[in-house]
């Protein structure tokens, strides 16, 4: 055989290798993918996170999932939510005269139970209507009392609002960039637990 031929006999034997390894490979690939993991993110892992408090898994899993405009938006309530309770935030409501409560216990209260147990810092302006809610001047007063009463430092009092204030900062830049690619959504029972 000349070096032409076997150089010739030599490319169609490996192209046949080559066709008959992707044949069976491709069965194999099959078989592989089904085999394969989850994702590690994904809105699922995200809402069951929401529903067991933990905010941190939450946000991860929504903020992950950047081309999904829904999933945008849980990041940022998410973000917004972790801010919300965190350690620092329930500080400040406590030196404001709250009672605040974790995000696990207040899935399970009501609108009314909330705002009686005073359980959200600030709660009076977001849970009641604008008729019901007290005029911002009457609840800085309230709080002023409060922070005079317990003689609460007005360096951490300031730090505190400031750490709070950034994180809404955070939420507000992330709404922004989420509003342009989201027509609606609704999500109060991801949150509250509730159909009201």
């Amino acid at each position: 055989m000349s070096t032409t031929r076997r150089g010739l006999f030599s490319l169609i034997l490996l192209a046949l290798f080559f066709v008959v390894g992707c044949g069976s490979s491709g069965k194999e690939a099959a078989s592989i993918n089904e085999s394969l993991p989850p994702p590690t993110h994904s809105k699922e892992i995200g809402l069951q996170c929401l529903s067991q408090g933990d905010l941190g898994c939450a946000s991860e899993n929504f903020c992950a999932l950047t081309s999904d405009a829904h999933a945008a938006l849980r990041c940022c309530v998410s973000q917004f939510l972790e801010n919300y309770f965190s350690d620092n935030t329930q500080a400040l409501g406590r030196m404001l005269g709250y009672e605040p409560a974790s995000f696990g216990e207040i899935r399970g209260m009501s609108r009314e139970e909330m705002l009686k147990a005073k359980a959200l810092p600030f709660g009076e302006l977001f849970l009641l209507d604008q008729a019901s809610a007290p005029r911002p001047k009457d609840l800085v007063a309230a709080w002023g009392g409060v922070l005079i009463r317990d003689q609460a430092s007005t360096d951490e009092l300031a730090e505190r609002f400031s750490k709070f204030g950034k994180g809404l900062e955070t939420t507000s830049v992330c709404l922004g960039q989420v509003s342009s690619h989201l027509a609606s959504d609704e999500m109060e029972k991801e949150i509250f637990a509730t159909d009201k």
